[in-house]
Parts: C-alpha cells; structure tokens; sequence
C-alpha cells in the first residue's frame, strides 16, 4: 500500500480518535466527577507500567525487525516468533507483578485497578508491530475503528454514576484485550507457524530492552506525573490534569500517525542505504508537522477559556490554565518526534534516544517534586514543558552533524508568526463574547480564516510542496 493510503487510513482513523473523546470526555466528566475521573486516571497510570515494562521495547523494535527483514520470506517467519516468544515472556513477568500488586499491596480502589488487570492480558495478544514493520496500517486501523466505537457505545450503556468508575475500567480494558486478539484472524495470510529459537529470546529481549529505557524515560513525563499529583497533592488535581492532557495528546495523535507510518519507511531506507533519499524526506516531514502542529498549538490556546466550560463543564475550569501551557508543548514534541522516528529509531542510533529522554526524565522529577506540593497540576505541567523542550534539545546536538536543524528552524518560523497571529484574534473573540458554543464556533472560523490567508498571501507558490510527502 502506497505512503498516501497509509497515511489517510492513519489520519481517518486518527480523525475518529478525536471524535470519539469528544462524546466520551465530557460525559464521563459530568457522571464520574473530577474524584471519579482522578480514580481511573490515577490507576490507568499505574497499571501502564506493567504493561510498559511487559511491551519493553517490542512497539518500536519488533518494528523496526519485521521492516528489515520483510523481503526475505523465512526471516521474516522466523523473527516474528522469535520476538513473539520474547514478548510473551516479558507479559508473564509483567502479570504476575500487577496481579501481585493488586492482591498483595493494601491498595485503593482495588476494584478499579483489578478491572483494569486486562489491558495486561491483552498485552499477550499485541502484534501491532508486525503490520506496521510489513507497512499494512489497514487492517489494523479497521480493527481498533471498530472496537472503539463498540466500545464507546458501552460506555454510554452502562457508566451512568460516579460508583460506574470500575465499569469503564472494564470496558476501557475489555475494548483493548478485543482489538489485540481480532489481528490475529488476519495473521495467517503473512506468517506460517515456526518453531521460536529458545536461544534467540534473552538475546531479543536484550536488545528491545534498550528501547524500553527511553519508554520508561518518556513514561516519567506522561504517566507518573498523574501518580506524583495523586500522592503529593489530591485526586482532583489529577481530574484537572488529565483532561488537559487528554485534549493535547488527542491532537499530538496527528503527529504520531505520521512517525507510525514513516518509521518502518525510513528503517528499509536505511537498509537499502538511500541516505540522501531520509535526508530529504525527514525535511520534507518536518514541514509539513510543523505548519500541522502551529495551528493545533496556537488553536487551543486560544480557545480554552471558552472550550473548557462547554466542554468539561464548570466543575474543570482549572483545566483551561493547564491547556493553555500544555498546548507550548505541542510543536515541541512534533519536532522531537520526526527526529526519533525518522532518524534515531531507523538508524538504530538508540543511545541518543536513551540520553535525550532520561534527560527530560530526571528535570521532570525534580521539578514535580519541588513544583507539585505547591502548585498542583500547574506544577506538573511546567514540569512537563521543561522536559519536552530539554528532549528537542539534546536530541539536536546530537544530530546536528547529519540533519539540517537550522533549516528546519528556518522553515518553522513563519508557521510560529502565522500561529500567533491567529492565537491574539481568536482569544480576543473569546474575550469579548460571551455565546458560549456560538463563540467556539466564531472563533474556530475565524482561526482558520486568519491561518490560511496568510498561509497563501505568503507561501502560495510552496503549499502543495508542504503537503506532499
């Protein structure tokens, strides 16, 4: 299947993703309540560890094997169930922990993290990362299209107070454990049965291990903040942060969709040694991120006082403070991921990977606990900020010799003015309206308006060269 089929299977699909929380979020925030939106938040984060450490690495690395090899029908059988064997090892390890937790530890909400024990099984089942190292995005963007819907319409049916939070927790899980089992009715049409190389999986594991360090560096700013603020400050304060979050890391999928699809693109590239050919593909990525991201970032910012009490309801308008500062991190993180998965990732180079996010790790530590006892959520996002931004960074020195960075600063700067420019019209609309869903949509227009005028007034001759990839 061609890049542009992938990468609109991957949009559409990315586009239902969007769509989907904006029907779930604000229903479960008014019937579960900031308290029963920081249960579920709190122990999602925490039974994401075990699912971390039972994937270790396999998301990136089983990708980056499959897309190596994917010419050579034998290899290809054979490391899918040798990294198939290893990561079932890893799950064994990792169930056995989490179920140890829950039984063993005088833990809250028992219920609650015992229902969300599945995402750990379905942790078993996962083999994502062969179709997107054999580049077939289709089907298994189909599949989980499907069980989010279904699983969107159980939610409705069946979460109806904020004693429901366990529900969700089964329904969030069971939607999971489901779309990772359906790929395998698909699986015989690529892969025959081997027998795994016993000898092969502590070396495997081994090696996706060190991609599992920079996950477990990435987890620190993303997933343990919510753990910090449930201890350091109050479950509540996790309800406000998690939906500012939750509206961020919604857009950052467009991002994602595109490192998903150009990863495995870019490791057989690299095989084939078509450097010059990466070069100008990851410039080519960057542009077109970049011009995505600026109108994401400067969008939200600009209409959070007004989309988070329509949105949310009055009970979260703390969350519209902590999008506003959240949506900096937008274009930070787009930059930091062309790099990781068009570069770093493919050319194996994963000790970069390892100091950059480590790096980002440790500062988000340190100011979460110096920051979140006084300040709460807020706390916890200019901890994330610092983070993301001191990953981009260290990501750039170490890359500066082989990648055009200054270029890629060049070609951001106009998008960052056009993004301005529509942030201070939008947020004045906000300022002086009061129409409530009348407002947004004003506001809305009026961005858009703003963004592609001068998107044409100034860069009329290159546009379609920014949107071809």
């Amino acid at each position: 299947m061609s890049f542009k089929k992938n990468y609109f299977y991957s949009v559409l699909y990315q586009i239902m993703l969007t769509i989907i929380p904006f029907i779930t979020t604000p229903y479960l925030a008014r019937v579960l309540g900031a308290s029963g939106v920081g249960i579920y938040a709190y122990n999602l984060a925490t039974v994401s560890y075990f699912v971390m450490f039972g994937k270790l690495g396999y998301s990136n690395f089983g990708t980056r094997k499959i897309a190596q090899v994917r010419e050579d029908r034998a290899c290809l059988v054979q490391t899918f169930w040798d990294i198939y064997c290893s990561q079932i090892t890893c799950f064994l390890i990792a169930g056995i922990g989490y179920f140890s937790y829950c039984f063993l530890f005088p833990i809250e909400n028992k219920r609650v993290a015992l229902c969300f024990g599945l995402l750990v099984i379905s942790g078993l089942f996962d083999i994502d990362w062969f179709f997107f190292g054999i580049e077939k995005f289709k089907l298994t963007i189909l599949r989980n299209t499907i069980v989010k819907i279904a699983t969107t319409i159980a939610i409705f049916l069946f979460v109806k107070s904020p004693e429901h939070v366990w529900i969700f927790a089964i329904v969030y899980s069971f939607g999971t454990l489901l779309s990772t089992m359906v790929l395998w009715m698909g699986i015989k049409n690529y892969i025959s049965f081997a027998k795994p190389n016993l000898k092969e999986i502590p070396k495997l594991i081994g090696q996706s291990s060190v991609l599992f360090v920079p996950i477990l560096a990435m987890s620190v700013y993303r997933t343990f903040d919510k753990i910090m603020l449930g201890n350091m400050s109050n479950i509540e304060e996790v309800g406000y942060y998690e939906n500012a979050e939750k509206v961020i890391y919604l857009l950052l999928g467009f991002v994602a969709a595109l490192g998903r699809i150009m990863m495995p693109r870019m490791a057989n590239l690299e095989v084939s040694q078509k450097a010059e050919e990466g070069r100008k593909t990851i410039r080519k990525s960057m542009r077109f991120i970049m011009l995505l991201t600026s109108i994401f970032s400067f969008g939200i910012a600009g209409i959070a006082d007004t989309f988070v009490p329509l949105f949310f309801g009055e009970d979260f308008l703390a969350t519209a403070v902590l999008m506003k500062y959240l949506a900096i991190t937008i274009m930070v993180i787009a930059w930091a991921n062309v790099i990781r998965t068009q570069y770093i990732i493919p050319k194996s180079k994963d000790i970069i990977n390892i100091i950059s996010l480590s790096t980002g790790a440790i500062i988000n530590l340190v100011l979460n606990f110096i920051l979140i006892p006084q300040m709460g959520a807020l706390g916890a996002v200019i901890g994330t900020i610092f983070a993301e931004v001191s990953v981009v960074l260290v990501q750039c020195i170490f890359v500066k010799k082989d990648l055009e960075i200054i270029g890629y600063l060049k070609d951001s700067i106009l998008f960052v003015i056009f993004g301005l420019c529509m942030f201070i019209v939008v947020s004045q609309i906000g300022k002086h309206s009061s129409w409530g869903w009348i407002t947004l949509g004003l506001q809305i227009l009026a961005g858009a308006v703003v963004y592609i005028g001068l998107l044409f007034a100034i860069l009329r001759k290159d546009i379609k060269q920014l949107i071809n990839l």
